[in-house]
């Protein structure tokens, strides 16, 4: 795997798939060590290796190419990798006065974006309160009372898009100063449905999630 290059070569992403897939522990720990000795930043890593693998399972399970328990397995592999990165990053937190929070859907079962942007974002200094599997009520409770202006909500399944365009609507009525990014594989599919709920921003890409949040930081640092 090269450092140089922006996104693995189609061969190179099977590779990565197919040890994810079947290497075990093991070869999720030799993924990782072979991505620090490629020279991959954990930038790179989250953008250029894990999400596109991610991405690249999902598309083998549509497909047929593999199982749903393989799919699970990799995925879990995956998220070892973040957490494990995670424990050898000392992050500046928050002292560049970045803040924003994290969270799943209501009810949506791909938590792994969510938990790539936080440690992505932490690892550049920035404050992220992450919030895994809420309940609405719980979400919803969390962001009335913080005084934290972004949130990022992750969305991978169309079954999860009444339950978005609900807490969007609920947001509007109680924080309409709220910046509000909707970002994950949905997004991809077809992005009308999120222009048309009125949310700041949304992204396909981790990459693209990243600078749509620098912008609304640089936006809010300007109006205070």
């Amino acid at each position: 795997m090269s450092a140089r290059s922006k996104q693995l070569q189609p061969e190179q992403l099977q590779s990565v798939c197919d040890m994810l897939l079947t290497g075990g522990v093991h070869g999720a720990t030799m993924l990782a060590r072979d991505m620090v000795a490629s020279g991959h930043t954990q930038r790179s890593r989250y953008l250029n290796v894990l999400s596109d693998a991610a991405r690249q399972l999902g598309t083998m399970w549509d497909h047929d190419q593999t199982t749903f328990l393989g799919v699970h397995v990799a995925a879990i592999r995956i998220e070892n990798i973040i957490r494990d990165t995670a424990r050898r990053i000392t992050n500046g937190g928050g002292a560049n006065g970045r803040s924003a929070i994290f969270a799943c859907v209501p009810g949506e079962e791909h938590t792994m974006g969510a938990k790539m942007a936080a440690e992505l974002h932490r690892s550049k200094g920035w404050n992220i309160q992450l919030v895994i599997e809420p309940t609405q009520e719980e979400l919803l409770s969390i962001l009335l009372t913080s005084p934290i202006e972004i949130l990022g909500l992750s969305i991978g399944s169309s079954t999860s898009m009444s339950k978005l365009y609900t807490l969007v609507r609920a947001l509007m009525a109680i924080r309409p100063t709220l910046k509000i990014l909707v970002s994950g594989s949905l997004v991809a599919t077809d992005h009308r449905p999120f222009a048309r709920l009125g949310v700041d921003a949304y992204a396909a890409t981790l990459g693209k999630a990243e600078r749509k949040l620098e912008q609304m930081a640089r936006e809010i640092a300007r109006a205070n």
